[in-house]
């Protein structure tokens, strides 16, 4: 657990966006939805939502090259997401080999379940 530290700069009652400053962490704009806090509690509670994560404050600090991202500016790129089971996988999409083992490992257990429920109902 660490402290947060903000400062509510404005606040627009009618369209009911808030501005809140995290000092050298950053700022947010906050639109508020329904239901609509009612006292500080609940709306430090939104704030944190919108407070940055410790490891963005983090990476701020961090001495780190990320000059190549300045070549990477104005250009298009295509990559590439992969989706197991509908989960997003974080990391580059398995070779054709390996989706192959995944697919046959899949029926494989497919497989013996299939067996298993005939082998319940005496059919096996």
């Amino acid at each position: 657990m660490s402290n947060l530290k903000y400062t509510v700069k404005s606040f627009d009652p009618v369209k009911k966006i808030l501005t809140v400053d995290f000092g050298v962490d950053g700022w947010a704009s906050i639109t508020l939805a329904s239901p609509l806090p009612t006292n500080q509690k609940e709306l430090e509670a939104v704030i944190r939502r919108y407070a940055p994560a410790h490891e963005q404050v983090q990476a701020v600090k961090e001495p780190t090259d990320l000059s190549y991202i300045d070549q990477m500016v104005g250009n298009s790129y295509t990559t590439t997401r992969f989706r197991l089971n509908g989960e997003l996988i974080e990391q580059e999409a398995p070779t054709a080999e390996e989706l192959a083992e995944l697919e046959n490992a899949e029926f494989a257990a497919l497989e013996e379940k299939v067996v298993q429920v005939l082998k319940n109902r005496g059919l096996l």
